[in-house]
């Protein structure tokens, strides 16, 4: 909307939001939120991601630097491997940046682990 200053902007913006809620049959009060933003603000925002990146298990295993098969025996078994933020039938999701932090913390020991007689 145009307005010629913040107030001039809240004022209208506040107007249009109460009629539209009467019009829809929602309650008018207590209105909890306008902002009042300038256009190019609001342009950038609106460019900028709102979800977080997710990566499914191929791909923690590329930032990993370790098989798609040891990404999931890190999921079951490392105290430390982020929990999945979402589990679908193909396979779990994880935020990247916090499969990014275990990497930084994670004490990769090379090889196989020795196997123990019994």
């Amino acid at each position: 909307m145009d307005a010629d200053s913040i107030d001039a902007a809240r004022e209208i913006a506040t107007t249009g939001v109460l009629e539209q809620a009467a019009a829809c049959g929602l309650p008018t009060r207590p209105v909890t939120r306008i902002e009042v933003v300038r256009e190019d603000i609001r342009d950038a925002e609106l460019k900028r991601p709102t979800l977080p990146e997710l990566v499914s298990g191929p791909e923690a295993a590329e930032i990993l630097g370790v098989s798609r098969q040891r990404v999931h025996q890190l999921a079951h078994q490392h105290p430390d491997f982020p929990a999945p933020a979402y589990r679908l039938g193909v396979g779990s999701l994880w935020f990247r940046a916090a499969v990014e932090r275990f990497t930084r913390d994670w004490e990769r020991k090379p090889g196989r682990p020795a196997t123990q007689s019994a």
